[in-house]
């Protein structure tokens, strides 16, 4: 009977705390000009689309019921370049994301198999291989996806539950796009989601 036959995954019984996170959020320090790109990039097209709302209510005021053509044609440009521009923010905030989470899984991958190079044969011996592929390529996977599209999820709920109610206060109808309630929910859910993702990552990809 070989070693891999009587190998068992080993139960981790480490309870989640603040310094995982940290641990885990330090990634992307060496790529922090990228997370404070998408950053300001998802600000703008949280803060266009919340706007978006409160220029329908002018096309409608000042053009369509007043009866404004050249007034309605100006808001209805300005429309169509906010699209225009809007379109290329979540472009590149979305490509931003992408590559961030490709380098910080390399990242990851070469620190585990600079780690692994580093082990006694007899761990091998004892390991399967393809246990070991999955530690080094899914666990990462779910880091660099927990580091990058969770701070977008997070920081997108955030931002569009304040715009809604800044724009609320300034008498647009929010309820067209959205409410505070559901912007309320986004950022209940989304953190939600995010520690799930850590949750599903195993506290030591790599067993001495």
């Amino acid at each position: 009977m070989s070693d891999y036959d009587e190998f068992q995954e080993e139960e981790f019984t480490t309870q989640f705390n603040g310094k995982v996170l940290v641990r885990i959020f330090e990634q992307v320090k060496p790529y922090w000009y990228w997370v404070a790109g998408f950053i300001v990039m998802i600000a703008s097209t949280s803060v266009m689309d919340s706007y978006f709302t409160y220029l329908s209510k002018r096309i409608i005021d000042e053009g369509i019921m007043a009866g404004n053509e050249s007034h309605l044609l100006r808001l209805l440009v300005m429309y169509g370049g906010m699209v225009l521009l809007e379109a290329v923010l979540v472009f590149g905030f979305i490509y931003l994301a992408g590559v961030l989470g490709e380098r910080v899984q390399y990242d990851i991958r070469r620190k585990a198999f600079n780690h692994l190079q580093e082990l006694s044969f007899s761990y091998f011996d004892r390991t399967p291989v393809g246990w070991i592929m999955s530690r080094v390529t899914s666990d990462s996977e779910r880091i660099a996806q927990l580091v990058t599209w969770g701070i977008v999820d997070t920081t997108w709920a955030a931002l569009n539950t304040t715009n809604d109610r800044a724009h609320r206060t300034r008498g647009a109808d929010s309820s067209v796009t959205s409410s505070p309630l559901s912007g309320s929910v986004s950022v209940i859910v989304s953190p939600g989601f995010t520690f799930q993702k850590i949750a599903c990552v195993p506290r030591s990809p790599l067993r001495t």
